[in-house]
């Protein structure tokens, strides 16, 4: 799977976050919940970002809280928000 398009096109960059979140709560209905969180790192495939949490999930502080890893995908060098946002713009 090619994941990175290459010259030309548009790369993508996989950060790896981990959410100190209560059991039961879920941040992304309720932002509230998150006790805390750590960026973890910036990846060129989502393969790399996986891998990474199959070696911390076992660690101190992250085997706590399992649940807590996220990845999310970037599009380098494009705006997120090219109009601006309101109150009712999601949060990306």
């Amino acid at each position: 799977m090619m994941e990175n398009i290459g010259p030309g096109g548009p790369r993508r960059v996989w950060r790896l976050e981990h959410y100190k979140v209560a059991e039961d709560a879920d941040e992304r209905a309720d932002p509230r919940s998150v006790m805390e969180s750590f960026e973890l790192g910036t990846f060129t495939s989502r393969d790399l970002a996986e891998a990474r949490v199959q070696r911390l999930v076992l660690q101190p502080g992250f085997r706590d809280y399992p649940g807590g890893f996220r990845i999310f995908e970037y599009v380098v060098d494009q705006d997120v928000y090219p109009e601006g946002y309101d109150a009712d713009t999601p949060h990306r």
